[in-house]
């Protein structure tokens, strides 16, 4: 769009953005509701037919409503896919799936720009992204309904069909069948006694309780801290010094060392401390241009770079962290609330952005107090490496952290022991061998009956002389 018609670019972005403000908490609250597998199907299913329909449109004021349907669910589905894979695994490969996730994302992001200079044309770009959204439709096979939630709804049959499908994928055989379903609903039973002294959960338990209200502030100050930026200094690549399509490629790449680095400071250091070290590593990149010279151009380009290097990795770490600080009942809903006041943020980039041609650091200011505040929010959230994902409110408002303020590293007790003293019967990790080291496997004793609904569950073999 060019000449006249050059705004019409600005509202596409602007009803978008509507779409995302309504759709991501709508469709956070449904897959609370009626479940995590249909809501993700349906948003893949609506994000397939808005592509297609928008880039075939004959008339812009269709290609609109088809933009703004598709801004419903642009947000939803990543965070619904990384919602379902949470509950799936054990808690000592979160930061590892997250972590492949993100990867994904970034080679994405890495080949958008050669996508582009191939084309050369928005119609065929078009129509080479929309082919990637078709292939979301082939998930009703091969996607699980979460266990954790289908205990959550007392839905016992189908979580205990599920973890028996997961256990067949992962060839472990299922020993005690009957004592899995026992274990099964007397952890629903647990958690509908907790939920029979609440009211029923609602997004205004987010306002109504203590701990929930500041862990939702906090998280979300970080979101924004990572969301913000993330996004500007993509937006920013065309004012710094060389080709603007390669400074695209540069800063999306970079992502790649930075979710390695996240990686292995979300399993080693904790959450918490890999939020503030990630956080405070992108204010201190955005302040280099500031010390030096505009001689150096390139200094704004490695700036630029660290920069992006960090917040990726807090951007990473708090979406491991946000959804292991809301219960099961407002998790998904939680997320929502979250991904769109960080969406709604990204707004602001493009204005930032534009703040250059008062100053080429400007930009490079903004991005690092904004960074700063979500360091200093990160250092008031609790630590939950190896912790239990809590199931009710109750489960948050009743936490008491076991580590010191400034500690960090796992819990003195969280390492497994190297060989488990009899063989497993069912692993809750949906992955394979081939492509992710096995989990944690441990024997059923009166210390870890269940491990929550965390994602594993683990039943004795006849053998095993420790089992409850």
């Amino acid at each position: 769009m060019v000449c006249k018609d050059d705004h019409y670019s600005s509202l596409v972005l602007s009803l978008m953005f509507v779409g995302i403000t309504v759709g991501t908490p709508l469709f956070g609250l449904m897959s609370d509701r009626v479940g995590r597998k249909p809501t993700f199907l349906l948003t893949a299913f609506l994000i397939a037919v808005t592509d297609i329909g928008s880039t075939l449109s004959p008339v812009f004021e269709l290609y609109l409503l088809l933009r703004t349907l598709n801004g419903l669910c642009i947000t939803t589905i990543y965070t619904l896919a990384f919602i379902i894979l949470l509950e799936l695994v054990n808690p000592d490969i979160r930061a590892r799936v997250n972590g492949l996730a993100t990867t994904a994302w970034t080679i994405g992001m890495c080949a958008l720009p050669l996508v582009a200079w191939l084309t050369r044309n928005w119609l065929y770009l078009s129509i080479a992204t929309s082919t990637a959204s078709i292939s979301l439709l082939l998930y009703w096979k091969v996607l699980p309904e979460s266990p954790s939630w289908l205990i959550s709804q007392q839905r016992y049959e189908e979580a205990h069909e599920v973890l028996s499908k997961i256990s067949k994928t992962n060839r472990k055989i299922v020993h005690m069948t009957d004592h899995l379903m026992e274990q099964i609903k007397k952890l629903g039973d647990q958690l509908k006694n907790q939920q029979s002294t609440e009211e029923k959960a609602s997004p205004l338990d987010f306002l109504r309780y203590p701990k929930l209200r500041r862990r939702f502030i906090l998280i979300t100050i970080c979101w924004i801290s990572g969301c913000l930026p993330y996004y500007g200094h993509q937006v920013n690549a065309r004012n710094l010094a060389g080709n603007e399509f390669l400074n695209f490629l540069y800063l999306s790449a970079v992502e790649v060392p930075a979710t390695l680095m996240a990686w292995a400071m979300t399993e080693s250091v904790g959450r918490k401390w890999c939020a503030i070290t990630a956080f405070s590593l992108a204010s201190f990149a955005c302040l280099l241009p500031v010390l030096f010279p505009p001689e150096y151009a390139m200094m704004d380009v490695i700036a630029a770079l660290l920069a992006k290097a960090g917040t990726s990795a807090a951007y990473m770490t708090v979406y491991i962290q946000a959804p292991e600080l809301f219960p099961t009942s407002l998790r998904a809903v939680g997320m929502g609330m979250c991904s769109t006041i960080g969406s709604g943020s990204t707004l602001l980039a493009p204005y930032i952005v534009y703040l250059a041609k008062f100053g080429f650091n400007i930009p490079f200011l903004c991005f690092a107090v904004i960074a700063f505040c979500g360091a200093v929010s990160a250092l008031f959230l609790p630590e939950t490496l190896d912790e239990k994902l809590p199931q009710s409110v109750q489960d948050v408002e009743e936490f008491v952290s076991k580590r010191p303020f400034f500690s960090c590293g796992r819990l003195p007790d969280a390492t497994p022991d190297s060989f488990p003293p009899c063989p497993p019967s069912l692993s809750g990790s949906i992955l394979r061998k081939r492509w992710i080291d096995p989990v944690e496997i441990r024997c059923l004793s009166k210390r870890n009956s269940l491990d929550s609904v965390v994602g594993i569950f683990v039943v004795p073999s006849p053998d095993c002389n420790n089992a409850v």
